[in-house]
């Protein structure tokens, strides 16, 4: 997952995570793939970059937590993809 992530901030297309996951990883189902690059690019990465910017918002963890579960985060970005585009301060506004 780490890896996927990582693709993710170097803002690499699906596809080119596609391939890189079949070349490098090993992973030749493309449900399988597509699972991943969801769960990576699609959730993780603006989770973790929506983190970091209320964090910096002077944020506390437990307060980011109550926020991330509040406003149901990471079953919204796993529901409505369009959502991983967005910046943390859009993300923010979006679910406030």
């Amino acid at each position: 997952m780490n890896a996927i992530i990582a693709f993710a901030e170097l803002k690499l297309t699906r596809d080119k995570v596609m391939d890189l996951l079949y070349r490098y990883f090993n992973i030749e189902s493309i449900p399988e793939a597509k699972r991943f690059i969801k769960q990576g690019m699609q959730i993780e990465y603006p989770i973790i970059k929506l983190d970091e910017y209320l964090a910096d918002r002077g944020y506390s963890y437990s307060e980011i937590q109550q926020f991330m579960r509040d406003n149901k985060v990471r079953e919204v970005l796993g529901h409505e993809p369009d959502l991983a585009d967005l910046s943390p301060v859009e993300l923010e506004r979006h679910f406030e």
